[in-house]
């Protein structure tokens, strides 16, 4: 567990900087109340000079003093010197300032509750039995609203949250306000007319997957385009009210699966892996296996072989591999005029940015939704190498875009921020592309619309460079939410199931350091230009280093576009410290009828059990609070 507080301390005339560490095997002792036993020492972060030793009498005092103040009365701790303050996240009393007793001891019994595997195994089927002996009266209005309901939601409706958010605000904390409620429609009371054959066999397995071993997630299953429609309405009246209870930058969370059918997005995902199989075995330079499965193109990795720049000649050498009906010179002369970037060379990025779902789609094309120049790719489409679009699927196509394209306009007319949620692998290829579409019309300005990058995923830095490069290059400003991720069973499961390698990081270890890296990445590119990131971590020691890293470069807490967020009900101790000390902070604040909220409250109480060392801490952290202030608890 690794619990510390940082005291940068710079000498006045000395260029060194030197940093004082406090580091515990535990929380350390803290006067008034906390959790006892542990051992502290102090470490130099230079090699410059060994620490002072601590020979004046109260020079322990000195540095509690400076590692806890500001202003005059941190530079007369230590004469001299300038005194950067630092956040202590294990500070019970601070953490958990909002809570009554009552509260603490209801997040007590919660996370107590999710720490027994059989309750929590069989958490929907104790509900039902529940529900037919107490009654859905008692068990939802009172067994489960009193306990998870409220410990994790912030109410059932807006009028219900409004409180919530009140208070959240007086801490310095704003809300990501998320809709939770989660449509469980049966299989077989689906519309049968709306989707097409092919969408349609492919719905009850999407379901089967959806539902299997996730953690961390909502989960919409499709009843008709008039459900996506009332959905859009929820998604609109959640970013009017984000925008009138905000104080500094307001946020919504959207998922995709609830604008549309999900069938259709992994049907837009196998084509954009299509896509991008026709650049690797096309025009990339290096040899590719035609047997590699199509699932493992969804980030093609930028090595010299495969993203190279390719001329005319290369151009028309890689029609010619790829077309079944050959394209003459003047159409593929043509095409390459489309693509071609400033240096007359065509490399992945550009190739990609072009040949899109959209001119696949003759539909688009014709109505010219997007982009003219997708009937300059028309004979590329026609040649075979690429399957187009039937007309049911262009019609969902062009209702998702409608969709999307009416949120993304009402964040820009509120001045509301809109997270894009991750979801499986196998649609995220096709969210990815329409998150795209939205920040390329949207974040011209301000960086409005949020992708999310989900850090558990192999190829997630490259995806995050990628979308660096295409918003320098087409100049719109980056945003995105990073994430460790929660489909990791699942995803395993079905790589090994289909034959194609898991798209997991095979250790917990890989995932921390990829986290780690992709923020290095982009803190260090918030020095150079406009743009926003929201970092979703319950993770302390990644919080600290993103921290120490926004000191070294310099980028302000309040105005530097760097934003945090831990959901409701978990990870006080990193929340309210990082409010109170003026950081842009938030949290996830679902909310919705306790009955469509069902889902969502289980999944919670099985996050809580997979991580059992973060709800041991948070449980002796509320017990230490509880212990100081009352001491019939000491």
């Amino acid at each position: 567990m690794n619990q510390r507080g940082v005291l940068a301390v710079v000498g006045a005339a000395a260029p060194a900087r030197v940093k004082w560490r406090r580091y515990g095997g535990g929380f350390a002792e803290r006067a008034g109340g906390g959790v006892k036993g542990a051992q502290t020492r102090w470490q130099v972060g230079t090699a410059a000079t060994p620490p002072p030793a601590p020979a004046a009498a109260g020079f322990d005092e000195q540095l509690r003093k400076a590692n806890t103040s500001v202003g005059a009365d941190a530079a007369a701790a230590v004469p001299g010197t300038e005194i950067e303050k630092v956040i202590d996240f294990a500070d019970a009393k601070q953490a958990y300032r909002s809570k009554t007793r009552a509260d603490m001891w209801k997040a007590l019994v919660v996370f107590r509750l999710c720490t027994i595997p059989p309750l929590v195994r069989h958490a929907d089927k104790l509900i039902k039995l529940s529900e037919s002996i107490f009654g859905k009266h008692m068990t939802h209005g009172v067994l489960v609203k009193k306990t998870f309901f409220s410990h994790f939601c912030a109410g059932e409706n807006i009028e219900e949250i409004k409180p919530v958010l009140s208070k959240l605000q007086s801490f310095g904390i704003g809300a990501i306000l998320d809709y939770a409620a989660e449509n469980d429609v049966p299989h077989e009371e689906r519309t049968k007319d709306e989707g097409g054959g092919g969408i349609e066999r492919m719905d009850s397995v999407l379901v089967s997957r959806q539902r299997a071993d996730v953690y961390s997630a909502r989960i919409y299953d499709y009843a008709g385009e008039a459900e996506c429609d009332a959905n859009l309405t929820t998604v609109l009246q959640c970013i009017e009210h984000a925008s009138q209870t905000r104080d500094g930058a307001a946020f919504c969370a959207v998922k995709l699966t609830a604008l549309c059918k999900p069938a259709l997005l992994e049907r837009m995902s196998a084509l954009l892996m299509a896509i991008r199989r026709s650049w690797v075995e096309g025009f990339a330079t290096a040899f590719v296996e035609r047997s590699t499965p199509l699932e493992e193109y969804r980030s093609v990795v930028s090595s010299p072989d495969v993203s190279r720049p390719i001329n005319l000649l290369q151009w028309k050498r890689g029609l010619a591999r790829l077309c079944k009906v050959p394209v003459d010179d003047d159409d593929a002369e043509k095409m390459f005029n489309v693509l071609k970037n400033d240096d007359d060379f065509v490399d992945y990025l550009d190739f990609t940015r072009l040949t899109t779902l959209e001119a696949l789609s003759y539909q688009f094309d014709e109505d010219g939704d997007f982009t003219e120049t997708s009937r300059d790719l028309r004979p590329f489409i026609s040649s075979g190498a690429l399957p187009s679009l039937d007309e049911m699927e262009t019609k969902l196509l062009k209702n998702l875009v409608n969709r999307i394209s009416t949120v993304a306009k009402k964040a820009v007319e509120t001045g509301v921020n809109v997270m894009v949620d991750a979801e499986q692998t196998y649609l995220q290829v096709a969210i990815d592309h329409f998150t795209l579409l939205l920040q390329r019309k949207f974040n011209l300005e301000e960086p409005r619309i949020y992708n999310t990058y989900q850090c558990y995923l192999k190829y997630s830095k490259m995806r995050i460079l990628n979308d660096l490069e295409r918003s320098r290059r087409e100049g719109w400003k980056f945003a995105g939410k990073i994430v460790r991720g929660a489909y990791m069973l699942q995803e395993r499961e079905i790589a090994r199931k289909k034959g194609y390698a898991s798209p997991i990081l095979t250790t917990i270890d890989e995932t921390h350091r990829n986290f780690d890296e992709c923020l290095q990445v982009l803190l260090h590119q918030m020095q150079r230009r406009h743009m926003g990131i929201l970092v979703g971590s319950h993770n302390q020691g990644s919080i600290e280093r993103i921290l120490e890293t926004m000191r070294s470069l310099g980028i302000d807490k309040k105005t530097g576009g760097v934003y945090f967020g831990q959901l409701l009900g978990m990870a006080d101790h990193l929340t309210f410290p990082l409010g109170q000390n003026g950081y842009n902070v938030y949290k996830y604040v679902p909310y919705g009828p306790v009955h469509e909220v069902m889902p969502y409250l289980i999944r919670r109480a099985q996050e809580n059990s997979s991580m059992s060392a973060l709800s041991e801490q948070e449980r002796a952290m509320l017990k230490a609070e509880l212990r100081r202030r009352n001491s019939l608890f000491k």
